[in-house]
């Protein structure tokens, strides 16, 4: 008896049919996926360098400022080591990073900071309406002291297309406590509410 060894040209068809739709129906979840990705890895950019800015405030015992330009989509820390900070008092000799998310080789091309209007603001602190802007608190800078504590506010991030199309479900908070807690929030519906989670 003689036997075959080997794949006949239909079961080779079939696998190869088989993965090119698996890899179609993967290629189509990230690339619907991504712009989630985007706005989550810039809070979590933001969310890092806020931390780690409160932790060089207290291991090198003098403040450290993070301040916001939301309407060019950038923010810079400063190393405040004489302790003098304020708007008009910036020394760029201070300056340790700058951050621009309109730099089309950054990942985060296509976030920005703002909000869709009439959105709550999170732990029910009222609602954000046109105007307001989406860096508090006034002058969109945060101070963290050698003992932890910071300024307290929030930073709002939507996507381009989002903000245009005035869709919330993809909105992030970064807050600030008082104490120098950091937190990111993601907007979301739950059971048919809207909420912050």
């Amino acid at each position: 008896m003689h036997q075959k060894n080997g794949f006949s040209f239909i079961e080779i068809l079939v696998v190869i049919v088989i993965i090119t739709v698996l890899a179609g129906i993967g290629a189509m979840t990230f690339y619907n996926y991504k712009p989630t990705m985007k706005i989550n890895g810039a809070a979590r950019q933001i969310h890092s360098d806020l931390m780690q800015s409160r932790m060089k405030a207290v291991s090198e015992n003098n403040n450290y400022v993070i301040a916001f330009t939301p309407s060019a989509n950038t923010y810079k820390i400063y190393d405040d080591d004489d302790n003098d900070f304020s708007v008009g008092n910036i020394e760029d000799s201070e300056l340790i990073k700058s951050v621009s998310f309109d730099d089309i080789a950054n990942e985060f091309y296509g976030v920005e900071f703002g909000f869709v209007p009439n959105t709550d603001k999170p732990n029910g602190a009222g609602t954000l309406v046109p105007g307001n802007s989406p860096v508090t608190p006034t002058g969109a800078w945060f101070r963290f002291e050698p003992n932890g504590r910071g300024r307290s506010g929030g930073i709002y991030l939507i996507l381009t297309e989002d903000l245009a199309d005035s869709l919330k479900g993809r909105t992030r908070a970064i807050t600030v406590s008082t104490a120098g807690k950091v937190k990111i929030w993601r907007y979301e519906k739950n059971d048919g509410t809207d909420q912050w989670k």
